[in-house]
């Protein structure tokens, strides 16, 4: 049998060695800029309260009844959206929703819960109508990563459901420490080539040649927020302290990319250090990287840190995947030990 104690502490302990190591870079990076803050804390709050708060839920039962916390974040969400819409909720609005536009109505964070329960629903404990209801919900938060990410699930279940032989080797699938090493260069090498991109005009270049728009105006405005950040950097000291300074800018504490903001905030070890811990979250589960995917794509050119509650959620839902594996792994083992038992019996 499990350790009750073991459900959710590896990452537990993962998440709570990355916060320690970058608070401990943000101190360093104060004394060099003899500039001293506390925005490390808070950021570390919004990092590992998520973790903490999964491991409560689930490191005391010994077989953890996931589809009742999952059900509770399907219901409540659902009742929060309604509470926060339903003045609003009406055929029209609806049918005004655009990916194109990247507009809705109805546009929130519930995005980051109503993702994670489609991929729950699909692949974890199917229940295909709440996978609708929770892709509709999905479709009305509108963010154009999710919403790709939605797609995406969709297409997999889908193959899975054609193809019974992939979706065995999926969810059987281990990922190699090579593809976490190529897939962390690969998430630290993005904000390194961003800035580069950002300070030689680059993408402006590439942008007006082959779409017709400066890079500001295909990123939604996002170019003059990182240059902005950038220009002030020396105001800029630890984790997390980019967010002070953006409130003090525009009145919004995010810079729209977590990757970039950590990368400034506490340079290229920092970075890696950050990624690498989300990244060995998932176990080396495939599946597990599937659904946090959408996370990643989100740090990229979004923020999703602050999210906290989304983030408890998100945790959930990828421990069940992990969790359902270990499971389906040891169900064999333990039915040849039963039989064999059987037979000593009736011998």
């Amino acid at each position: 049998k499990t350790c009750k104690s073991m459900h959710f502490m590896r990452q537990l302990i993962i998440m709570t060695s990355a916060c320690l190591f970058l608070s401990i870079l943000s101190v360093i990076r104060m004394f060099q800029k003899n500039a001293f803050n506390v925005s490390f804390v808070e950021e570390t709050l919004f990092t590992i309260l998520p973790v903490i708060t999964t491991w409560a839920y689930i490191s005391y039962d010994e077989e953890v009844d996931f589809d009742f916390y999952i059900n509770a974040f399907f219901v409540f969400t659902i009742i929060n959206f309604f509470i926060r819409f339903y003045k609003i909720f009406t055929f029209s609005n609806i049918l005004s929703v655009s990916f194109g536009d990247s507009y809705s109505p109805f546009e929130s964070e519930l995005v980051n819960i109503f993702l994670p329960l489609t991929f729950y629903y699909l692949f974890v404990n199917k229940s295909l109508w709440k996978a609708v209801f929770a892709s509709f919900f999905c479709w009305l938060s509108m963010k154009r990563i999710h919403e790709l990410f939605l797609v995406f699930y969709w297409f997999v279940f889908i193959i899975f459901c054609i193809f019974p032989t992939v979706k065995r080797w999926a969810k059987g699938k281990k990922t190699g420490y090579f593809f976490e090493l190529l897939l962390c260069m690969g998430l630290t090498l993005f904000p390194v080539l961003l800035n580069f991109g950002l300070n030689s005009d680059f993408f402006n270049r590439l942008t007006e040649k082959y779409l017709h728009l400066s890079f500001n105006a295909f990123t939604l405005g996002r170019e003059n927020m990182y240059k902005t950040v950038y220009e002030h950097l020396n105001l800029v000291a630890g984790w997390g302290n980019t967010r002070p300074l953006c409130l003090f800018l525009w009145g919004n504490n995010d810079m729209h990319s977590d990757l970039l903001r950590v990368y400034y905030e506490i340079g290229y070890l920092g970075l890696v250090a950050f990624i690498f811990a989300y990244i060995k979250m998932c176990d080396r589960n495939l599946m597990a990287f599937l659904l946090f995917g959408f996370v990643v794509c989100n740090m990229i050119i979004s923020p999703i840190i602050t999210d906290s509650f989304g983030f408890v959620c998100i945790y959930l839902v990828m421990y069940s995947t992990i969790y359902k594996r270990e499971n389906n792994l040891k169900t064999p083992i333990i039915t040849e030990y039963a039989d064999e038992k059987q037979n000593v019996v009736s011998d």
